[in-house]
């Protein structure tokens, strides 16, 4: 019985898989449809989501580098170095959100909605999460 399964049977079973399969991997090659994803797409969105980050960090230093943002960071005790590297070392959602609080922040200051002591106050939150980040 052995002998027949050997010779009869697994050749035919990898026979039925090779022709089950054959006409699908030709049609993918056919159509170039290896990935889900064309690598021009992905090369598109890495590119994008860096050009995002780069913004944000070019914004939250020029947030941190007003007045202000240096009051925050000799406030809270720690070296500017420190936070640029923190800056670096955050997550794109945690750059994200950390330079939309220090925009709207800004823009409020800029209204005349908040005072010179909440926006160094806000600042002070983001420059301390920045150091508590880049320590971890």
């Amino acid at each position: 019985m052995s002998k027949f399964v050997e010779k009869l049977f697994l050749p035919a079973i990898a026979a039925s898989f090779i022709v089950i399969g054959a006409p699908r991997i030709a049609n993918a090659r056919a159509t170039n449809q290896d990935h889900v994803v064309s690598t021009k797409q992905l090369q598109k969105d890495v590119a994008e989501r860096s050009k995002t980050r780069q913004e944000n960090e070019a914004r939250l230093e020029q947030i941190l580098d007003t007045p202000q943002g240096r009051e925050a960071v000799s406030g809270a005790g720690v070296d500017y170095k420190t936070v640029d590297k923190g800056i670096h070392m955050l997550s794109d959602a945690e750059l994200a959100q950390l330079t939309a609080r220090a925009e709207k922040g800004q823009s409020d200051f800029a209204a005349g909605s908040l005072t010179e002591l909440d926006w160094i106050l806000i600042l002070l939150v983001i420059v301390v999460v920045i150091v508590i980040i880049a320590v971890a």
